[in-house]
């Protein structure tokens, strides 16, 4: 029961990101946002890499494992996030949560390809599901009204986030490191070329009001590396079906975190498409998990 609650409550500290990353960018510009965002959470975690039972790990690492998790970093932080905080900056945040939850779908197809795992007939219902719910969901398609630039970052986002999923299982599966080594590696490496491409983009920010960096510590520390810290530890009691269906409640959670502190009010189709992507996904994810 304690790890449920306890992964109840990292998604919920998950999706209450969505809302302080709106409200920063008052103060900041989207990818500063995020290069300072994974850039102090990689310096919070790093020391903990010294711990002795991480430095065991350190020796599990060789070249091609190193390389992978490098790129991994790139695709996951730099682009992933990158653009998540692009589309966030010019989409409401309902409709990029909403995109997002099609990396289910897309993971399965491209798992399909890449990792020969081929859905199964409920899985197939599912996804067909799923899409008569995009099409519901931006139904009558004013894409112009919705703004085309953001639409494209979130489309990308979406392609970045799956890839970075099935990378991400490739390198859990092939190696013996724990996920805070990969992670804090594979951040060190995307946050450093996150900061690269602000400063490119959007120059050295003027100035940081306090409440933005109380922003970008919030969601460094407790967003991020306290978050990820309390997963990993309800990871070690839950089997793979519960972390699946608690992690699938951050689309609901955040529709009712954007009503409450965004003023966003999905219509009538925007409500039924909302919960047909949220049934359709979480059963094709509990069905993967159950493999």
């Amino acid at each position: 029961m304690i790890s449920v609650l306890t992964a109840f409550f990292v998604t919920i500290l998950w999706s209450s990101s969505w809302v302080i990353i709106k409200f920063g960018f008052d103060s900041i510009s989207p990818l500063s946002f995020a290069a300072f965002r994974y850039g102090t959470a990689f310096l919070v975690m790093v020391p903990f890499v010294f711990l002795k039972k991480n430095r065991a790990q350190i020796k599990l690492l060789d070249k091609p494992i190193f390389a992978k998790i490098a790129i991994y970093g790139l695709i996951f932080i730099t682009f992933t996030q990158g653009l998540m905080f692009l589309s966030l900056y010019y989409v409401p945040a309902i409709t990029v949560s909403f995109v997002l939850n099609l990396t289910t779908i897309m993971v399965l197809f491209l798992g399909a390809i890449f990792l020969r795992e081929r859905p199964n007939g409920v899985q197939l219902v599912f996804i067909v599901f799923a899409i008569l719910g995009v099409f519901l969901f931006f139904y009558p398609f004013d894409f112009l009204g919705m703004g085309i630039i953001g639409l494209v970052f979130v489309t990308l986002t979406l392609i970045a986030n799956s890839f970075a999923s099935i990378l991400g299982r490739r390198i859990n599966k092939d190696s013996k490191l724990s996920p805070f080594i990969i992670t804090t590696i594979s951040m060190g490496f995307g946050s450093i070329a996150l900061i690269i491409a602000a400063l490119l983009v959007e120059g050295v920010p003027s100035s940081l009001s306090f409440t933005i960096i109380i922003y970008i510590l919030w969601l460094a520390v407790v967003n991020t590396a306290f978050a990820f810290t309390l997963w990993n530890f309800s990871l070690r009691h839950l089997k793979a079906v519960e972390s699946t269906i608690i992690n699938s409640t951050m689309l609901p959670q955040i529709v009712i975190l954007a009503l409450l502190f965004l003023d966003e009010l999905p219509t009538i189709n925007g409500w039924i498409a909302i919960t047909i992507i949220f049934i359709s996904a979480m059963i094709i994810q509990v069905y993967s998990s159950k493999k």
